[in-house]
């Protein structure tokens, strides 16, 4: 899970998470996988997860705060297993409310100190013990392991971020494989912005990566192919939507792809 959420009011927070199961056998096909959002603080309500299970393909079913992985539809859905030395990923939008605030201070206040400059009549003792007390986030997970129940939890910093137009959270998850392995990263943008947008597109995805033998493809998604690699996803996201997963495999050389995979911009269409 990422260490802090960037929060902006009137807007969304994009967040991604993984269930990991690090034993040598899958989880148990009679137990949900599920994590929950714990206590989530006021002014923060989840919006949206993703990817959502379909017919064909695991994903996650979510009621109130609790989001459990499942296969098939809502109303016929059965509990998906996550394989041995696997992961559950889920990419989370909540909404921001008009008020919300981060200790007792409003968090375009905390931005502003966070980038040195204190706004005039400023009491900043009261500001500093503010950035020390930030709200925060627990996520719970669990799952069921050769008849053991097994749980997790992890707490996540609420960062105020700099009021602005729209912008997107970008969110790729990928092993660490080895030299000549091939790799292959699960892409997904969520618009961070309360005002929809009609296309975004990545740019230049695995360019000065090293990576080799790059390829890109999602449904909703158009890409180019190499040497430099642009996706475009124009089917259009309303605030605090999230793509479908844009599915990146290449071989790996010298170069650990965990940090290889950058796109050189994020273009927004709106």
């Amino acid at each position: 899970m990422s260490d802090f959420i960037e929060v902006r009011r009137d807007a969304y927070a994009i967040f991604h998470l993984s269930v990991d199961n690090n034993a040598a056998i899958p989880t148990d096909s009679g137990n949900a996988v599920s994590f929950n959002l714990k206590d989530l603080p006021a002014g923060l309500t989840l919006a949206n997860v993703a990817p959502r299970a379909t017919a064909t393909s695991a994903g996650w079913n979510c009621i109130g705060s609790r989001c459990t992985f499942v296969s098939g539809t809502s109303t016929q859905a059965t509990n998906a297993r996550i394989n041995p030395i696997s992961s559950a990923y889920a990419v989370v939008a909540l909404k921001v409310a008009s008020d919300f605030t981060i200790g007792d201070v409003d968090p375009a206040i905390i931005a502003v100190l966070t980038n040195g400059d204190v706004p005039p009549g400023t009491d900043k003792a009261k500001l500093e013990k503010s950035l020390k007390d930030l709200n925060s986030l627990q996520v719970d997970a669990s799952m069921s392991i050769g008849g053991t129940l097994k749980t997790t939890s992890k707490t996540t910093k609420l960062v105020a971020a700099p009021a602005a137009t729209g912008s997107f959270g970008w969110a790729a998850q990928v092993g660490t494989p080895r030299e000549g392995q091939t790799a292959t990263w699960h892409v997904f943008l969520g618009n961070t912005n309360d005002k929809a947008i009609t296309s975004v597109s990545l740019t230049d995805i695995t360019n000065g990566s090293g990576l080799e033998n790059a390829s890109a493809s999602g449904s909703g998604w158009t890409c180019t192919a190499e040497p430099s690699i642009t996706c475009t996803f124009a089917n259009g996201l309303a605030g605090g939507a999230i793509t479908t997963p844009l599915t990146i495999t290449a071989k790996s050389p010298k170069v650990d792809p965990a940090t290889g995979l950058t796109p050189t911009r994020i273009d927004t269409n709106k």
